[in-house]
């Protein structure tokens, strides 16, 4: 921008001096007015947060269950609500966690098999089944 510099050039100093000063003092109060971009970065942002911090957190659930044995699970919760809604009071579950080298090597398969039937012949995902 040389013809700029040379307009500036001819202004006696105090004016180039004015002029810089009132040029500086609107660029930063155009920065501190509140924009729309700014305003959607900040819900981006959040969104973010708390995706990343759900993500983290059920890494971490999975993790410790990894080498915690589930204190309780799907099964027990509802055997105890259908014995507290029977009135039975005295109901409790007993319960023996076995180490995974202790278990039958046809167990694993067998559970999976007993909700998915097709498992060993699609892979993971049956696509037949979902429809």
């Amino acid at each position: 921008m040389p013809g700029r510099n040379r307009r500036m050039c001819g202004l006696n100093a105090r004016r180039r001096s004015d002029l810089c000063n009132a040029y500086f003092h609107a660029m930063l109060s155009q920065q501190n007015k509140p924009t729309r971009k700014s305003w959607l970065r900040r819900v981006f942002r959040v969104i973010f947060i708390v995706l990343v911090a759900w993500l983290a957190l059920t890494w971490l659930v999975v993790l410790v269950l990894r080498f915690v044995p589930p204190p309780t699970s799907a099964y027990m919760i509802e055997s105890k609500l259908a014995a507290w809604h029977a009135g039975k009071d005295n109901f409790s579950i007993h319960y023996h966690w076995v180490p995974w080298a202790n278990v039958a090597s046809a167990l694993p398969i067998s559970l999976i098999a007993s909700e998915d039937q097709k498992f060993p012949f699609h892979h993971g995902f049956d696509v037949q089944g979902d429809r």
